[in-house]
């Protein structure tokens, strides 16, 4: 069998050949013309550099390096990683899975929700174990947060009632029947059934709940009228001239009116007492999955607020 005459060869008796003629004058563009060919050559005896690159996860590793850490701070929006695992307090844990369960559908991702309380939110966030939390309030530990909506609740009225403002003191009083008129006017009391989000929000606002026997139990009484439906709430308010309700912050409907709370209306801001921040919190590394998630929420995620009772940022 005869042995292939390698390339180098070639090149070699080429150039001896042209050596001072006219017609191989550019001797250095028949060498780096024959150099490329053997580089292309060695380049398919070799498997090919680019198969390999791309078996690697990218040119030289470093796409797939950059998709398994989450990228690097100049990586593109498709190298984010938009698989979260959140953690959320009680208190929106029902707009928390609305909120995922489009967002997955949406976008094709996998995020995990998970209620566990406050404190045991922030620490996790803090140690790992969680991307990001949803949590009201304010202050997390020196986390980093982004306000998404507001929480709360409003104070509905009968639309002939004779007073248009309430104290935060006396929505405690009343809700627990400590008493039962506001100003000159007799006043009964329509609720939300224990375990809906504006019942949770509203006892953790004007704090009628306490521990009794070592358990967290609702102050108000067992025999106040109460609801599933904040419509339905909202209708017996309208109906009943002696009556007062809550509602969550974002329900708009019936024919009631909405009380001041200590001088202040629901849009003031944070001068209204009954209404929180809704914020994500997350480390600094994970800012850019959680800005996508911050992007559904203010956009095809603002209904999904709506329809929970929330206010949209």
């Amino acid at each position: 069998m005869r042995r292939p005459i390698s390339l180098a060869l070639i090149l070699f008796i080429l150039l001896s050949v042209c050596a001072g003629t006219s017609g191989c004058a550019d001797k250095e563009a028949l060498k780096e013309r024959l150099g490329s060919d053997a580089s292309a050559a060695a380049h398919k005896e070799d498997g090919g550099q680019a198969g390999a690159s791309a078996d690697n996860g990218g040119v030289d590793g470093q796409a797939g390096a950059s998709a398994d850490n989450g990228g690097g701070s100049g990586a593109p929006d498709s190298e984010v990683d938009i698989n979260l695992r959140m953690y959320c307090s009680v208190s929106v844990v029902s707009v928390a899975v609305s909120i995922s369960q489009a967002y997955n559908e949406s976008l094709d991702a996998e995020m995990e929700v998970t209620a566990v309380g406050q404190e045991t939110s922030i620490e996790a966030v803090r140690n790992g174990e969680c991307d990001v939390a949803m949590l009201t309030g304010g202050d997390f530990g020196g986390l980093e947060s982004v306000i998404v909506c507001y929480d709360g609740v409003k104070i509905i009225a009968n639309r002939e009632c004779a007073f248009e403002d309430v104290s935060s003191a006396d929505i405690t009083d009343l809700f627990t029947d400590q008493i039962a008129e506001i100003g000159s006017s007799k006043v009964g009391v329509a609720v939300m059934e224990e375990g809906t989000p504006a019942r949770r929000v509203f006892e953790e606002i004007f704090n009628v709940s306490g521990r009794v026997n070592g358990r967290m139990k609702s102050l108000i009484p067992g025999d106040a009228p109460s609801f599933a439906a904040e419509a339905e709430a909202a209708a017996a308010v309208a109906a009943d001239a002696g009556l007062v309700g809550f509602v969550s912050i974002g329900f708009d409907g019936g024919a009631v009116k909405t009380l001041t709370i200590d001088g202040a209306a629901p849009e003031s801001g944070g001068a209204y007492p009954a209404r929180r921040d809704v914020r994500l919190v997350f480390k600094p590394e994970k800012a850019a999955s959680v800005k996508t998630l911050t992007d559904f929420i203010g956009g095809d995620g603002r209904e999904i607020l709506l329809l929970n009772g929330l206010l949209p940022f």
